[in-house]
């Protein structure tokens, strides 16, 4: 499954911003903006999802650091929900990864990881040009 989107407003729509290294000092409050509540609903007003009717949290991987996003996880996984997906493209890809190694072997030993997807995704540049974006999704449960 492929999309059409300009190349910013494919990074606007999954939630990363131009940064430069200046902005690396944001603390793990910026990165809870990042995530978002999904929750799919069908055309007879049921769940669907795999997930036991639980709230399932994305976060987006973009500039900051590792352990921010480790931080805003744990806090997550303590204080709201059971289920999240890691979302990331490009560059960042080892980085979400990153963020789950660090989070399953150092902070959170017993979480599991329920589904890896990996994906390529058309997006069209500002300058009128097709490319081809990596992208992954990990989906891990506590």
């Amino acid at each position: 499954m492929s999309e059409q989107l300009s190349f910013t407003q494919a990074l606007r729509e999954n939630g990363f911003t131009q940064s430069n290294e200046n902005s690396q000092n944001n603390n793990d409050e910026d990165a809870i903006e990042k995530t978002e509540k999904v929750v799919e609903v069908s055309n007879d007003n049921t769940v669907n999802n795999n997930y036991n009717d639980d709230e399932v949290r994305v976060m987006y991987i973009g500039n900051k650091s590792v352990m921010n996003y480790v931080f805003t996880l744990v806090n997550i996984f303590n204080e709201e929900s059971d289920v999240v997906s890691i979302q990331a493209r490009g560059r960042v890809i080892n980085k979400a990864v990153d963020v789950v190694e660090v989070l399953r072997h150092r902070f959170i030993t017993d979480l599991t990881i329920e589904d890896i997807s990996i994906s390529t995704q058309q997006i069209i540049r500002d300058d009128g040009r097709e490319s081809n974006v990596s992208a992954i999704n990990i989906t891990i449960r506590n």
